[in-house]
């Protein structure tokens, strides 16, 4: 299905042509950044798990 330009946001067309120009440039993967939102999802996202280690020298 093809959406017209005028049904998208000025953020998601953006987004869509910074998608297309990584993959030109021979990127495999994208990084939304952190949370959940939906557009994340209908772009194609998908959710991974995030661990935090905190490392520190003994006194």
């Amino acid at each position: 299905m093809s959406v017209s330009h005028g049904q998208l946001s000025p953020g998601i067309i953006l987004l869509s042509y910074l998608i297309q120009h990584a993959v030109e440039q021979g990127y495999t993967e994208f990084d939304f950044l952190r949370g959940n939102q939906d557009y994340k999802y209908r772009m194609g996202a998908v959710s991974e798990t995030l661990y935090m280690l905190k490392a520190t020298l003994p006194k």
